[in-house]
């Protein structure tokens, strides 16, 4: 019993100690760093619109996403095998598999009681999934006597997540090629104003978005903090402004089960202001700039619309 206990306390202490090596900050600044805890803390006491998801298996089908279906039905096999048979054959390895599994129990249960699905939240718990899928690849074929049936699983196994690695890795390097469309769309926009004077609109979801260095430019940060009445932060009048900027993740803010049922109104405000961009024949589709897809880093399609000015109505009349 002492042994288990001092083995706990050994693994919070080394997982403190690495804490604290990967965030200096939170031991330089102390006082900021808990302060930050507990602005975000009130800050996020209500639902966040941009990430707003109340699916108590929300979190799981994160892990699913990140993971791919092949690797996570090995993980399911490798915990599996554990219970059943390594925990029952080798006692002494109990404890590392209740503070390895634990962990990940107890991340996926604290994620999934809160209303927001951010991927990157579980990410921590990542290389120990990584950990049980490598374990259950190899262990999987031992199921089976026939040594060839044994290779062809083991072998079938790998090659399939390890070409799901594969392919992941050139969809990143393709997303990292062809550049962020943030600063594609500002170099655009920016070279657009040099002979068009405009009034330009930009909706963004980052308080630093280059847009800001434009002359002439309204960058209005989305609001999404239900604590600090997002609910009531309504769209410009588009007719104002000759260019507008939007982000395509802007879109989930409003466009959502959670926003719909409680925030009517909102709702219909922003679909609205979609749909004279989109529909009303007021506006057209100037530029767009495209991310890879599958979009592996989260990254905003842009789209550019421009106001129809008389002179053009009266060109295409």
């Amino acid at each position: 019993m002492k042994k288990d206990l001092r083995g706990i306390l050994f693994y919070i202490t080394v997982s403190l100690a690495f804490f604290s090596l990967s965030n200096p900050f939170s031991i330089i600044n102390f006082n900021l760093f808990i302060s930050r805890i507990l602005e975000m803390k009130s800050r996020e006491a209500g639902a966040v619109l941009s990430s707003v998801n109340t699916s108590p298996l929300k979190y799981v089908s994160a892990i699913i996403s990140i993971l791919s279906i092949p690797a996570t039905i090995i993980f399911f096999i490798s915990l599996f095998i554990v219970f059943k048979e390594d925990i029952k054959d080798e006692k002494e390895r109990y404890l590392e598999h209740v503070l390895l599994i634990g962990n990940i129990f107890i991340y996926l249960v604290f994620f999934s009681l809160n209303k927001r699905l951010v991927d990157r939240w579980i990410l921590p718990i990542i290389p120990l999934t990584v950990i049980y899928i490598s374990y259950g690849i190899f262990k999987f074929g031992d199921i089976f006597k026939s040594n060839k049936c044994r290779f062809l699983i083991t072998a079938t196994s790998l090659a399939s997540v390890l070409s799901i690695c594969i392919y992941n890795s050139f969809i990143i390097y393709s997303q990292l090629i062809q550049g962020d469309t943030k600063g594609r769309a500002y170099i655009w926009t920016k070279e657009y104003l040099k002979n068009e004077k405009s009034h330009v609109l930009v909706y963004t979801n980052k308080g630093r978005d280059p847009f800001h260095n434009l002359k002439g430019v309204d960058v209005i940060l989305f609001q999404v903090y239900e604590s600090k009445e997002a609910f009531n932060f309504y769209p410009e009048d588009p007719y104002k402004y000759d260019l507008i900027v939007i982000y395509s993740t802007m879109r989930r803010n409003f466009n959502n089960k959670y926003v719909i049922q409680n925030y009517p109104e909102y709702f219909k405000k922003w679909s609205n202001f979609m749909l004279e961009l989109e529909d009303r024949g007021n506006f057209y589709l100037i530029s767009n700039f495209k991310s890879v897809k599958p979009d592996l880093f989260n990254v905003s399609d842009i789209e550019i619309y421009k106001k129809i000015s008389d002179k053009e109505f009266l060109a295409n009349f």
